[in-house]
């Protein structure tokens, strides 16, 4: 449009000064038409025509570049470039071809091109950091609302009409975004979206009926999801096109009762009847029951599933944790010193560790990463920790003989037992009124007993009852002395006796 107007305007000036030329009577502003109509009132020369046009001096190139110091502003027509020509004050430039001062965009075969700046369209900002910088006017929003659309035709089953490999210049699409290399943080397309409404999507794409979707940031009706895929989603590995499993994971909105929403995980070999009762696959949730767990059926395991390198599930059944070799149903190896299996508590932080030491290979157990007990290696004797420096409000027992001698050793059958067999021991309630720190209560109220406890009670009782026997053998020693010395005293009183 520019370009137009400075044309139109050379020409206005020419055609003012041929006239005055001609007519050194006329007077400007001037007209030049069949009726006789004045000029616009914001023209110097009006000139109206509907069915001729003006020409403007024309010549060859050889002509135009032989023009003694041109004037600036100078315009003509040069036949061997088939162009409007004007000399800018230090130039001739071609008008036609697009390449004056404000000719930004070069016509070709293929289209045009702007190769000297960046483009911004609904708004006067320049972005210096995007070639092409799109935005929609404020409050202009809404359904079928997008600052870029894109959009390819094709045939419908036609095998011209979809792209001609995977690669970045195979792919067939309505819009296309590539990065080569690149660094920390570049994309070839990215997406950002606040998410602040229901089914709102950073990026979004689908199939034409869209009921079936895939998301990169969705928010749904409760949550935002780092990706979200409503149909089917398969991995399939790079360099194999005919894989033997494949990942489809399906999530189905049915009501399931108390259980919610069911979410499976499907991993089905591939080429196998899917129809057919016996067919491989794993998934998440119990088909029959609705319960959220793990079920695995696969009627010709082969290979062992790797979690991290580290966790192994064989086709034998058996689970291993820390190495690929499992040799038992469920086999541990620890990696770090003493501890193998951890089991915490699930509100607060207390945990008990199990596991070998490191040297001793004892079997070792851990409360609060206090140790608290081991199974010897040597012997298979169970031994508490018991150092005097993790002891405190230390109390000697004493008089316990009595409390002991009221104990009443009973044997008796567990009500939920599954032999007849009767066990040996005491009644919580009977040893709580005699010894009530032997007795523990359990979580649902029922009593314990510290049965180790006892044992220190039995050697306490017999160092109470050796003291006594002891007591007892001084007591008879004291006896002993005095019949000897009254029979004595008898033998000298018969002996004054017979000699009188």
């Amino acid at each position: 449009m520019k370009k137009t107007l400075f044309i139109i305007t050379l020409l206005c000036f020419l055609f003012g000064n041929i006239l005055f030329a001609q007519h050194n009577n006329s007077q400007l502003p001037g007209s030049i038409n069949a009726a006789g109509d004045a000029p616009d009132a914001s023209a110097m020369l009006d000139v109206q025509s509907t069915t001729k046009g003006v020409l403007i001096p024309r010549m060859t190139s050889a002509q135009r570049t032989a023009i003694a110091s041109p004037a600036t502003g100078l315009l003509l027509f040069d036949t061997d470039t088939g162009g409007f020509w004007f000399y800018d004050g230090a130039a001739w430039t071609d008008l036609s071809a697009g390449t004056g001062a404000d000719a930004d965009w070069t016509e070709t075969a293929n289209g045009i091109y702007h190769n000297t700046g960046n483009v911004s369209v609904n708004t006067t900002t320049i972005d210096n950091n995007s070639n092409l910088y799109v935005t929609r006017p404020l409050g202009d929003y809404g359904p079928d609302k997008t600052a870029i659309y894109g959009y390819r035709t094709g045939y419908a089953n036609a095998i011209d009409s979809g792209g001609t490999s995977a690669s970045y210049t195979g792919i067939d699409a309505a819009i296309k975004g590539f990065s080569n290399w690149g660094n920390a943080f570049s994309a070839a397309v990215a997406g950002h979206s606040y998410l602040d409404y229901t089914n709102s999507a950073a990026i979004l794409g689908g199939q034409r009926a869209g009921n079936i979707f895939g998301a990169l940031g969705f928010r749904d009706s409760t949550q935002i999801w780092a990706g979200y895929f409503d149909g089917d989603v398969r991995f399939r590995p790079e360099s194999v096109y005919a894989p033997e499993l494949y990942l489809d994971i399906e999530r189905r909105y049915i009501n399931q009762g108390e259980f919610g929403q069911w979410h499976q995980l499907y991993v089905i070999p591939s080429g196998r009847n899917v129809n057919a009762p016996d067919y491989d696959y794993y998934y998440l949730g119990d088909d029959n029951n609705h319960f959220d767990g793990l079920y695995c059926n696969a009627v010709n395991p082969e290979n062992n599933l790797f979690i991290n390198g580290s966790t192994i599930v064989s086709g034998a059944n058996e689970l291993a944790v820390g190495t690929a070799i499992p040799s038992m149903k469920f086999h541990v190896k620890q990696d770090i010193a003493n501890r193998g299996i951890r089991t915490e508590h699930h509100t607060t932080s207390d945990y008990w560790d199990t596991g070998v030491g490191l040297n001793s290979k004892n079997y070792k157990f851990y409360y609060n990463n206090v140790t608290k007990a081991d199974i010897q290696s040597a012997d298979g004797a169970y031994t508490q920790t018991s150092d005097r420096s993790l002891k405190n409000n230390i109390e000697y027992l004493d008089n316990i003989l009595s409390g002991v001698l009221r104990l009443k050793p009973a044997k008796y059958n567990y009500i939920d037992a599954t032999s007849s067999r009767k066990s040996h021991g005491f009644i919580a309630q009977e040893v709580e009124a005699v010894f009530p720190e032997i007795v523990r209560r359990n979580e649902d109220g029922t009593r314990a007993l510290a049965y180790d406890d006892f044992a220190i009670l039995s050697i306490k009782a017999i160092q109470e009852q050796q003291e006594i026997i002891e007591q007892q053998a001084r007591d008879n020693e004291k006896l002993s002395e005095k019949v000897e010395t009254m029979e004595k005293e008898l033998a000298e009183i018969k002996a004054m006796l017979e000699r009188k």
